[in-house]
C-alpha cells in the first residue's frame, strides 16, 4: 500500500489528466479502498468544476460587461454615422447652396451706370450654375470672383443662372471678374481684348511676354507658325515676325489688313515697341510689310499707346480691325 500523503499529493494532476496510465491506475485503485482519499478526490473533482463553471453572480457581471462593450460599440458606430452625415450635410451645403469660387470660362452681361452695375452671368459648361458674386472696389476698379453651385436645388430660371445688382460708392472705371476684363471705358471687353490686355508688358525685349501676345492674338492660328527678330540697339525698336508658311493663299486686301491689325494691337501693348515688321512669301517673292506706331494712332485716332492702360480703347482697336 501506498500511503494516502504520497497519493493527495498527486491528486491534483491526476485531476487534471496529467499522470501518467500508471500511475492513475494506483490512485483509483487506492481511493477505491480508502474513503478518505476518495472523499477528497471528490472534493478536489468539484473544486475544479465549480473553477470552470462561474457562479450565477459571476455570469451576471459578464454579462453585464458585454451588454456594456456592445453599448459602447453601438455609440461609438452612431457617433461615426453622425459625424459622416454632419460632414456630408456641411459638404452638400458647400456644393449646392452656398456654392464655390468658379474659375471657368463664363458668360457675362455688365450694364453700368456711374457707381451702379447690373450683372447677368451663365457658366459655360454644365455641371456647373452661377450663383452670386462676391465684388469690391478699389480706385474705381470693380475685382471680384464668381460663385456656382452643382445643378440640383437650384436651376436657370432666365436668360442667365444668375443676376444681381451691385452699388459703390465711387464712379466705376473697369470691371474684372476673376481677372478676366468684363468692361472698361464705357462698353463691355472681348475676351480676346482682355487676354491681350493681360499680356500687354513693357519691354519687347522680353520674349516670353512677346510669344503671350502672340498666343492671345492667335496669329499662329490664322497664319501659321512664325520666329522672331528683334531690333533692341536703337528706337524705333522693331519686332519683326517672319511667317514660315506661304501666304499665297490669300488675297493681297485680305493678308494687309489682318497684318495691319495684328501690328497695331502689338503697338498698343508693348510700350516700347516702335514698329512691327511682317516678312513672308507670296507668289514666289519675300514681301515685307511694316506697320508703324504712327501708322497705329492714326488707325484708332489718338495715341496708340493708350491701349497699354485702358483695356477700352484696346477693345475699340480690335473690333475696328476686326479682330474678334
Amino acid at each position: 500500500m501506498i500511503a494516502c500523503e504520497v497519493i493527495q499529493d498527486l491528486m491534483p494532476s491526476y485531476v487534471d489528466g496529467l499522470t501518467s496510465e500508471a500511475t492513475a491506475k494506483i490512485i483509483e485503485e487506492h481511493t477505491a479502498e480508502c474513503a478518505d482519499c476518495r472523499e477528497t478526490l471528490e472534493n478536489m473533482r468539484a473544486d475544479g468544476q465549480a473553477a470552470q463553471n462561474p457562479d450565477d453572480r459571476d455570469r451576471k457581471e459578464i454579462d453585464f460587461l458585454r451588454k456594456s462593450r456592445r453599448r459602447g460599440r453601438r455609440a461609438v458606430v452612431l457617433g461615426m454615422i453622425l459625424t459622416l452625415l454632419a460632414v456630408a450635410a456641411v459638404i452638400g451645403a458647400k456644393q449646392f447652396l452656398i456654392g464655390s469660387e468658379y474659375h471657368g470660362d463664363m458668360a457675362c452681361d455688365i450694364t453700368v451706370s456711374s457707381n451702379n452695375m447690373t450683372v447677368g452671368a451663365t457658366s459655360a459648361d454644365s455641371i456647373h450654375i452661377i450663383h452670386g458674386m462676391d465684388l469690391t472696389m478699389e480706385d474705381g476698379v470693380v475685382k471680384g470672383t464668381a460663385r456656382a453651385v452643382l445643378p440640383g436645388v437650384f436651376g436657370s430660371s432666365g436668360a442667365y443662372d444668375w443676376s444681381g445688382d451691385f452699388s459703390f460708392n465711387d464712379e466705376i472705371k473697369a470691371v474684372i471678374i476673376d481677372d478676366r476684363i468684363y468692361w472698361a471705358g464705357g462698353s463691355t471687353v472681348s475676351a480676346k481684348a482682355s487676354e491681350l490686355f493681360n499680356a500687354g508688358h513693357d519691354y519687347i525685349g522680353d520674349a516670353p511676354a512677346n510669344g503671350a501676345s502672340i498666343d492671345a492674338l492667335g496669329i499662329t492660328e490664322d497664319l501659321g507658325s512664325l520666329y522672331s527678330e528683334l531690333q533692341t540697339g536703337k528706337e524705333p525698336y522693331v519686332w519683326t515676325i517672319i511667317l514660315d508658311e506661304d501666304q499665297t493663299k490669300y488675297r493681297s486686301e485680305y493678308l494687309d489688313k489682318r497684318l495691319n491689325g495684328y501690328g497695331y494691337a502689338l503697338l498698343g501693348t508693348v510700350s516700347n515697341l516702335g514698329e512691327v515688321d511682317f516678312r513672308y512669301m507670296a507668289d514666289g517673292k519675300t514681301v515685307i510689310r511694316k506697320v508703324t506706331a504712327e501708322d497705329a494712332s492714326g488707325f484708332l485716332g489718338k495715341d496708340i499707346k493708350v491701349c497699354r492702360s485702358d483695356a477700352g480703347a484696346l477693345n475699340d482697336l480690335l473690333k475696328k480691325a476686326g479682330i474678334e
